[in-house]
């Protein structure tokens, strides 16, 4: 499906991916899947899917109004959400959703502090995900993980929100939401949620058509010389995995008119 060995050729830093095929139910590339990287805002992922666990088992409510919210202004939630700019409180799915499409820190710090605190959330997330740990501050370089448990989660959400789309919907909404794009894949075609740091590039997502057997996908590379080469090399991933998927889908129509 994908031929994209150049990838871990490169010589400057230390890069690992994991691409899955949910058409043909198995993973169709993985390179240094173990690889620990800071999870910078992608940690918020977590956060999401640690509440919708909590809802699913009825400790906690989607519909629970949170109080005393605030927007991170060096964020982009004016932009993505200017309606909701003046509201001091808003529901917990509400919050979660616009906490992974703006990377908001302060939404972040409110829910997990509504949960408990860092610990306890901490705690529930390693239930599932041994390797991840989550700080206040996104970029610590304590907050980080392997990109095994990153793309489990990733898996866990997408075919959750299969199930039951209603418990998963606030992460999948704030995914969609994400203003960052590439030129070379359309938009509609792109949910993700990526984390970035000055040596750091990482993104969690999926690719295609999300209803038609989409590829996800987990990328990232730390010790990066430079940022500006490095996104570029990510964009020719993913436009080769992109590419890959619509190979098949154009397979699988023709397959499908042919019978």
């Amino acid at each position: 499906m994908i031929r994209i060995e150049w990838f871990n050729s490169e010589k400057k830093g230390k890069y690992g991916s994991i691409v899955y095929s949910t058409q043909e139910k198995k993973e169709v590339y993985s390179s240094n899947s173990d690889l620990i990287v800071p999870l910078a805002s992608a940690g918020k992922i977590f956060i999401g899917f640690a509440f919708a666990r909590w809802v699913e088992e009825g400790i906690f409510n989607w519909n629970t109004i949170i109080d005393n919210i605030k927007f991170d202004p060096k964020e982009d939630g004016h932009i993505v959400y200017p309606h909701l700019q003046n509201r001091n409180s808003l529901p917990l799915h509400k919050v979660i959703e616009v906490m992974i499409a703006c990377h908001d820190n302060f939404l972040a710090d409110c829910v997990v502090s509504y949960a408990g605190g860092w610990t306890k959330i901490n705690e529930k997330i390693r239930l599932e995900f041994a390797s991840i740990n989550l700080t206040k501050n996104p970029y610590s370089a304590k907050n980080n993980g392997n990109l095994r448990d990153l793309f489990l989660a990733l898996s866990a959400i997408f075919y959750g929100y299969q199930q039951t789309p209603e418990l998963f919907a606030p992460i999948i909404s704030g995914m969609i939401r994400q203003q960052s794009g590439l030129d070379n894949i359309p938009k509609e075609h792109y949910t993700h949620l990526g984390g970035g740091l000055r040596d750091l590039i990482l993104d969690v997502g999926i690719l295609g058509i999300f209803t038609e057997n989409p590829v996800l996908y987990v990328i990232a590379g730390k010790d990066v010389p430079s940022r500006n080469v490095s996104d570029e090399l990510v964009s020719q991933f993913l436009h080769e995995v992109y590419c890959g998927w619509m190979k098949v889908r154009k397979l699988t129509q023709k397959e499908l008119i042919t019978k």
